[in-house]
């Protein structure tokens, strides 16, 4: 049996290893926030708390990933991170890919809350929003979009 570390407080009566997410009034507010999906709003959440400092535009998530943060199906997880792209919330940064020797490796996310590195500034996409207008969602490509082996099969 594993021993647990004790835990310290400090002055304030707050222990030192607790971590928080803000989400302001101000964010929660937002139409767009509003408009989002409540599987969106759980998985922002999640997303803002992996990430921290420098590393925007660096958080790796995969579908498959957020549905186990989140405890949903694939789907409803895929849909979510679609909703926050859709809405602003999200951008993608570097498409996920599979390897030469089948070493894959995840999509790249940012948030637009936050500076995403070169950048200097928020880009706060989500303040120009509008019911209806959604931003361009990205897909990743089909591997095979003609059939097999690139060759369309035709019925004869």
């Amino acid at each position: 049996m594993a021993l647990r570390k004790k835990t310290k407080i400090n002055k304030t009566g707050r222990t030192e290893n607790e971590q928080f997410v803000k989400m302001s009034k101000w964010l929660i507010s937002q139409p767009a926030f509003v408009a989002l999906s409540t599987t969106a709003k759980v998985l922002y959440i999640y997303i803002k708390m992996i990430a921290f400092g420098d590393h925007n535009g660096q958080v790796r998530m995969t579908v498959q990933e957020a549905a186990a943060a989140v405890g949903v199906s694939a789907n409803t997880a895929a849909a979510a991170l679609h909703d926050l792209q859709a809405k602003g919330f999200l951008v993608l940064t570097t498409y996920g890919m599979l390897g030469v020797e089948g070493k894959r490796s995840s999509p790249l996310y940012g948030i637009t809350e936050y500076k995403i590195p070169p950048e200097t500034v928020p880009r706060n996409s989500f303040l120009r929003w509008k019911p209806d207008h959604d931003f361009p969602v990205l897909r990743h490509k089909t591997n095979n979009p003609n059939g097999w082996n690139g060759k369309t099969h035709l019925k004869t």
